[in-house]
């Protein structure tokens, strides 16, 4: 929709009629050239009161950078209207944009479960029904990269409120916090409040770990938590998408894997679904990480893939049973360089997660083809075979240009690994600290997971742990600390599945957000504060329909129906 500002009464009189069907509060405009934007001059100041709300106690994740004054902007929640503009819009974006302002165009008329107390004895009268923001890009790139910028400046005000970003996706971001500055009053008014702010995120990597393999999740649920990643500014899903229980993935070179892996011809993501989600992802400023974890956790390939796993041997006899995948078998490569050419094709992000965690060697010790190709090169301990494979796999992915992450265990167990890999620390949850300062002074990437692991649940609160997990509180160099990309939240699924997803994992991965986009200046900060402002960042989600679990005794200002 586009609708022209205008300075004569009469004209803009035509305007609000012809608006009457829209409902929001908001006129969003959007140039590649700020000075340029032909409206600002004609927008109007709103109607102000003074307030006592502590705004930015409101805010999740935290800006670096935040000043807000005791003033508000109010309109009449009756007299809301909502209009699109563009002026000199850059085409590539546009339709990012689009999604971004019909979902925010929800989500700010949908405020009456979000009732200050600050607000219950303002009386006001008179007021407007337009707030205008002008928002600003750098470029019309929508490529979506570790090197994205997602930085963005944004100044609420009267008579006219700025959003300037490097990219749309920094845009993105600053539309969430200006979301977060609009409350509803018990008044029955909206109320915009004034701050300058300036954000930019600490760590490039902010990921959220989802297994969709020992319980499967919906396409529609996934979108779901994709919505609720891109409101506390995650911007990587690592989609764990297949392990030892189910195959999910639908391969049209190997149908057999989902046919025979997969729970049900129901539980499984075909072509479509896959890009529903990545599209999704995308729209939302996330990328889409997938791991297929080998070679361990694989019980669910040899199903469908014969002659993959290892046949285990009891006192020189096959008893039945099979481990890893051999990496010596004349099945293994020829098939795993046609699965990962589907692969890349269907996933575009950069990186791979190729996984390479828990590898029992029992079943590669036991094997007789095993044991001989050892001896043959005098090997005695079995990580070798493991650096022969994964050294394999690495050279695959490779020569399909993509770059990887592996677990830590690849690193731990010695193997000679390229020093372009990323490693993921996941274990020791609380002595992850000596793991993070070995991976970085060996000159490793690496990201950490090990205290976020949300499918963990304490009998007592947990968020503040999770609030209190510094990335770099490992020692080491400053470069060293500079390895450190970010991390994620983990959430594996034995106990996870489509009926409590969303209640196990919000609010409580919140605090992981805000550790990965903050820096460091709130980690201090008390438990009680850290209550407040995540009691209130959950209200904010029961208020956009995530039934987000309770942090302790309490109440939103309404039930939750």
């Amino acid at each position: 929709i586009k609708l022209l500002l205008h300075s004569s009464k009469k004209t803009y009189s035509r305007m609000l009629t012809w608006t009457i069907v829209l409902c929001s509060a908001i006129i969003l405009s959007v140039s590649s050239d700020f000075s340029k934007v032909p409206f600002s001059s004609n927008a109007v100041p709103y109607a102000t009161i003074k307030t006592t709300v502590n705004i930015s106690s409101y805010l999740w994740p935290y800006p670096n950078k935040i000043t807000c004054t005791d003033t508000a902007h109010y309109i009449l929640r009756n007299e809301m209207h909502f209009a699109l503009m563009y002026a000199g819009m850059f085409p590539n974006v546009k339709p990012i944009l689009n999604n971004a302002f019909s979902e925010y165009y929800r989500i700010i008329h949908d405020l009456t479960r979000q009732i200050p107390d600050d607000y219950q004895q303002i009386s006001v009268g008179g007021g407007l029904g337009f707030i205008q923001l002008n928002v600003t890009l750098s470029t019309d790139d929508i490529s979506l990269t570790p090197d994205t910028k997602e930085d963005y400046s944004l100044s609420v005000g009267s008579p006219a409120s700025t959003l300037i970003a490097t990219t749309v996706y920094g845009a993105l971001r600053g539309l969430e916090t200006f979301s977060q500055l609009i409350l509803q009053g018990s008044d029955n008014y909206t109320y915009l409040h004034e701050c300058d702010i300036t954000d930019t995120p600490r760590f490039q990597h902010r990921g959220l770990l989802y297994d969709t393999s020992r319980h499967y999740l919906p396409v529609s649920l996934l979108k779901r938590h994709l919505e609720v990643m891109a409101w506390n500014k995650y911007n990587v899903f690592h989609w764990h998408i297949v392990d030892f229980q189910s195959f999910p993935y639908v391969s049209t070179a190997f149908p057999d894997l989902s046919d025979k892996g997969a729970y049900s011809p129901r539980h499984v993501y075909t072509k479509s679904d896959v890009q529903e989600v990545i599209t999704h992802a995308n729209m939302h400023g996330i990328r889409v990480m997938v791991e297929f974890d080998t070679p361990g956790h694989t019980d669910s390939w040899g199903l469908g893939q014969p002659g993959l796993l290892t046949e285990c041997y009891t006192d020189r006899e096959p008893d039945g049973t099979h481990g890893p995948v051999n990496a010596i078998s004349e099945v293994t490569w020829p098939f795993l360089t046609s699965l990962f050419k589907e692969i890349v094709s269907d996933f575009k992000d950069k990186f791979l997660h190729l996984g390479g965690d828990e590898v029992s060697f029992k079943c590669w010790q036991s094997n007789p083809e095993i044991q001989l190709w050892m001896l043959e090169r005098n090997y005695t301990n079995y990580a070798k075979f493991e650096e022969f494979y994964m050294g394999n796999l690495i050279q695959l992915v490779e020569q399909l240009n993509k770059s990887y992450v592996v677990w830590q265990e690849v690193f731990d167990n010695g193997n000679k690994i390229k020093e372009d890999t990323i490693i993921h620390v996941w274990k020791g949850r609380n002595k992850w600290e000596s793991e993070m300062y070995n991976v970085t002074s060996a000159g490793y990437h690496t990201l950490l997971s090990s205290c976020w692991y949300i499918n963990y649940i304490s009998p007592t609160a947990d968020y503040d742990k999770y609030f209190r997990c510094n990335p770099l509180d490992f020692g080491g160099t400053t470069e060293q600390q500079s390895l450190v990309l970010g991390g994620e939240a983990a959430i594996w699924g034995e106990w996870v599945d489509g009926t409590n997803s969303l209640s196990r994992l919000w609010p409580r991965a919140s605090p992981t957000a805000e550790r990965l986009w903050t820096g460091p200046n709130t980690i201090g900060i008390s438990n009680a504060e850290i209550y407040d402002r995540l009691h209130k960042h959950r209200c904010r989600l029961l208020n956009r329909g995530i039934p987000a679990e309770p942090l302790g005794p309490g109440h939103c200002s309404y039930p939750w129906e």
